[in-house]
């Protein structure tokens, strides 16, 4: 629907006094007012707290820069991906998803606040910068020697004192038009975990639903920072509210127990990824500020 809106302004007479314009010229490439309007739209549905507009239109034009000199970056190796890679990868994703057909796949992502279009630009996107990362690791040193994970775990072992398990049952709640009514509804059912079960037959969203919400048992230190130490500060029978893009996830704890602290040789391999993603995010830093320098970049005024 906001699509649609914001098409029907761009071709039809003029009353808003919305203009199509050239934002910003990067190389050869440019960014058009729709391109800009676009990801203001993405990053407002992706955000966790109110920004202001003009900190989303920076953070947006900063975005579609940044993928411009990508794609100009990619272009002097000849590397770009074409519309039937995207669609080999998106029916990759969808089989591995076990959904039949494309119009299952499409449903399943719109009832979580996610249009089909806007996928497959982020598949997109996300294979340009698959290419862009194998090139930088070509370029950046992959190798992480004993003395070095050793350092890294004495360092930080603050991280590695313990290892809490968690059975979890999950509710996702897609923001569908109204992202104000559905955190409404995810708050009153944190605030009354005896009414969890019928969040997840009434509202749940997710491939979890179809199990009632059960997620099963899941050790902190494998989910993403931000739910594991939300988790961690919560008692069982109560309920973590995260919010993501699109959609509102409510995790119930089941229960919970310390495993205890995580071994050198058990934490080798995370800590070892660790560093080479830091490595490679500080070359991927370097590397956008050089192409910034070296390429003709006109924003308009």
């Amino acid at each position: 629907m906001a699509l649609s809106i914001l098409f029907a302004l761009i071709l039809a007479p003029n009353p808003s006094g919305f203009t199509e314009k050239i934002e910003a010229r990067i190389g050869a490439q440019i960014i058009t007012s729709t391109d800009l309007l676009l990801e203001v739209e993405a990053l407002q549905k992706a955000a966790l707290e109110q920004k202001s507009s003009q900190t989303l239109r920076k953070a947006a034009m900063d975005k579609l820069i940044e993928q411009a000199l990508v794609r100009e970056y990619l272009s002097n190796f000849q590397m770009d991906v074409s519309s039937q890679d995207v669609e080999r990868k998106i029916d990759s994703i969808r089989t591995a998803q076990g959904i039949q057909s494309i119009e299952e796949f499409r449903q399943m992502l719109e009832s979580q606040g996610l249009s089909f279009s806007d996928f497959r630009k982020q598949v997109k996107e996300q294979m340009r910068l698959a290419q862009f990362t194998q090139i930088l690791q070509r370029d950046t040193l992959q190798t992480v020697d004993e003395k070095e994970l050793q350092s890294f775990y004495k360092d930080h072992a603050s991280q590695f004192s313990s290892n809490w398990e968690y059975e979890l049952q999950e509710c996702l709640i897609p923001y569908g038009e109204s992202r104000e009514k559905v955190t409404k509804i995810a708050k009153d059912f944190q605030n009354k975990p005896t009414t969890f079960g019928k969040c997840v037959s009434d509202f749940s969203r997710g491939p979890s639903a179809t199990n009632k919400g059960m997620l099963g048992k899941v050790e902190g230190a494998v989910l993403r920072d931000e739910v594991s130490l939300a988790l961690e500060s919560k008692k069982p029978q109560q309920i973590v509210l995260i919010e993501m893009p699109g959609a509102i996830q409510l995790l119930k704890i089941i229960s919970k127990r310390d495993l205890g602290p995580r071994s050198f040789d058990k934490v080798k391999d995370d800590i070892r990824n660790n560093i080479l993603t830091q490595r490679m995010n500080k070359a991927r830093q370097r590397l956008i500020t050089d192409l910034r320098a070296k390429t003709y970049i006109k924003i308009a005024s």
